[in-house]
């Protein structure tokens, strides 16, 4: 029985690996990155974008600064989202970090991710959604539970889907999750 994700499997696991790097170093000479760039123009939300696609990962992708101060309290909140190198999957999350301020000194709690449209970002995650499908009609968003798939690939190395689909933070699920992990505008 086919399950939610295979689609997703077996764009993955079928790639060979000099497919894998011919797509990753070339990715800036396609019309996703135009489009990629299209996107960004537009994006709103007043966001101070950090757009990180220069390295050799397998997806564009943006960072944008969302922090917050709530008198003693920092809430240190990245918006993440990007677009694979080898089909139209999508991703958008927040990475995020509570700073608090207490005798004139920090204390830091570790990192977590927000995955789905959570409190004040109801409506951010389906806004972003919609504009990328402007720009990739056949977009496919990828849940943040399908980051947890293991994948037998042709690969010398044993690597999760996020790695291998967007390949920007190796791990990713390492950090525990707030929201919907199997959230889809």
């Amino acid at each position: 029985m086919e399950t939610k994700h295979d689609h997703i499997k077996s764009a993955i696991v079928e790639l060979e690996f000099e497919e894998y790097r011919k797509r990753v170093l070339n990715k800036f000479k396609t019309e996703d990155y135009i489009n990629w760039q299209n996107f960004l123009e537009k994006l709103d939300y007043n966001l101070v974008l950090k757009n990180d696609t220069t390295s050799n990962n397998a997806s564009f992708t943006a960072i944008a600064p969302l922090n917050r101060r709530h008198e003693n309290v920092t809430i240190k909140d990245y918006l993440i989202i990007q677009k694979s190198v080898f089909k139209d999957f999508i991703c958008i999350y927040i990475k995020s970090k509570i700073v608090v301020l207490h005798k004139n000194s920090e204390i830091a709690y570790p990192w977590f991710v927000i995955a789905s449209n959570e409190g004040y970002y109801e409506h951010i995650f389906s806004d972003i959604y919609m504009l990328l499908t402007e720009y990739f009609s056949n977009c496919v968003y990828v849940p943040y539970r399908a980051f947890y798939l293991k994948l037998d690939t042709k690969f010398e190395t044993e690597k999760n889907a996020y790695d291998l689909i967007f390949g920007y933070e190796g791990d990713i699920t390492r950090y525990p999750v707030i929201g919907n992990k199997y959230f889809s505008p």
